[in-house]
C-alpha cells in the first residue's frame, strides 16, 4: 500500500463486518485478508478462532480447544495472522506457551512452530518472517530458522528506558521496523539495532473538546510513517503524522456510544492495503470498517 494522502477523509458511518449477526465475545485480536475476510480471536471464553467472510450471515469457527489433530486444539489463542504462502493462520496458544500453525484450506492444525514460548503477541512481515513478542523483547524467526534474532526489547538496547512490559503490542512497517507498544502512550521504534522514543503522552489533538491524547490500544503504520491510533480511553481513532508534535482525530470523538458514527471502547485496529481502516469496538461487541473516502 502507497502513503496514504496527508488530506485523506474517511467515512465517518462505520459498517459492521463482524458481531452483527453473532455478537463478538470480547476476542483478544483480529487480522483481515485481502479479500476483507476478518479472523478474530478469543482467549477467555470459548479459546476459538472465528471467522467472517464478506457480507456472510453466518460465523464459522475454524480453530478452538475442541477442533483438531494435536494436543486437542489451541488454548486461549492471543494475537492472530495469516500466513499467505501457506494459506494456514498462526496464532499464540498462551496455555501451552507456542506459536502454532492451523491450515485454512483443509483444516489441519494445530501445528507447532515455535515451542516453549510465553508469547504475548504475533506478526508477520511481507517476506514470511514471523515477530514474536515475549518475555520483554520482541524476536524475529525468518523462514526455516529455529533460533530467531532479539530484534527490540533490552537486549538490542540495554538503557533501562527500553524495556519492554509483559503487555508489550507490536507493529510492522514496509521496511520490516519494529514499533512497539504497551499499557501507556509510549511507542518506541525500533531500525537495526536503534532504538527511538516517540512520545504521544499528553499530545494535543486537533479539533477536539478533549485536546489530550489517552492511551493507545492498536497502532498501525502506513508508509510514509503516519501512525493510525486507537485512542481507547477517549473511544476514537487519531492519526498521527510522522514527526508531528500533535494528532488529528478521523473517526469517532463522538461521545461513547453503539450509533455507527461512535465508538465504546476501540482497542484493536487494521489499516488494509486500500487505506480502509478496521477497529475492535470492544464494548460494542463489534468490528467497524470506515471506508477511506476515493477522493482522499
Amino acid at each position: 500500500m502507497s502513503g496514504i494522502h496527508p488530506n485523506a477523509t474517511w467515512k465517518q458511518n462505520g459498517h459492521t463486518v463482524a458481531g452483527s449477526i453473532t455478537r463478538l465475545s470480547r476476542p483478544t485480536d483480529f487480522c483481515v485478508d485481502d479479500d476483507e475476510t476478518v479472523l478474530a480471536a478469543y482467549e477467555s471464553t470459548s479459546s476459538s478462532i472465528a471467522e467472517w467472510k464478506p457480507d456472510a450471515r453466518n460465523v464459522r469457527i475454524v480453530a478452538s480447544s475442541v477442533m483438531g489433530q494435536v494436543y486437542r486444539g489451541i488454548s486461549r489463542p492471543q494475537g492472530v495472522l495469516i500466513e499467505k504462502a501457506t494459506d494456514s493462520l498462526m496464532t499464540c496458544d498462551k496455555t501451552r506457551n507456542q506459536v502454532v500453525r492451523w491450515s485454512r484450506r483443509d483444516g489441519i492444525g494445530p501445528v507447532t512452530i515455535i515451542p516453549n514460548i510465553q508469547c504475548q503477541d504475533i506478526k508477520i512481515d511481507e517476506d514470511g518472517a514471523i515477530y514474536v513478542a515475549h518475555s520483554g523483547k520482541v524476536t524475529r524467526y525468518r523462514r526455516g530458522e529455529k533460533q530467531g534474532t532479539v530484534v527490540a526489547g533490552r537486549e538490542v538496547n540495554s538503557n533501562p528506558s527500553m524495556s519492554l512490559s509483559p503487555s508489550t503490542r507490536i507493529s510492522l512497517d514496509r521496511n520490516h521496523t519494529v514499533y512497539t507498544w504497551g499499557s501507556g502512550v509510549r511507542i518506541v521504534k525500533w531500525t537495526r539495532g536503534d532504538a527511538e522514543i516517540i512520545p504521544i503522552v499528553g499530545g494535543l489533538v486537533e479539533g477536539d473538546y478533549l485536546a489530550i491524547f489517552g492511551s493507545i490500544g492498536g497502532l498501525a503504520v502506513d508508509q510514509r510513517g503516519t501512525f493510525y491510533l486507537t485512542d481507547t480511553s477517549n473511544d476514537r481513532i487519531v492519526r498521527w503524522p510522522k514527526g508531528a508534535s500533535k494528532g488529528t482525530v478521523i473517526i469517532g470523538g463522538n461521545g461513547k456510544g453503539a450509533q455507527n458514527n461512535q465508538l465504546n471502547y476501540p482497542t484493536h485496529l487494521w489499516l488494509d492495503k486500500h487505506g480502509n481502516i478496521f477497529v475492535l469496538d470492544q464494548n460494542n461487541r463489534r468490528i467497524q470498517k470506515f471506508s477511506i473516502n476515493l477522493t482522499s
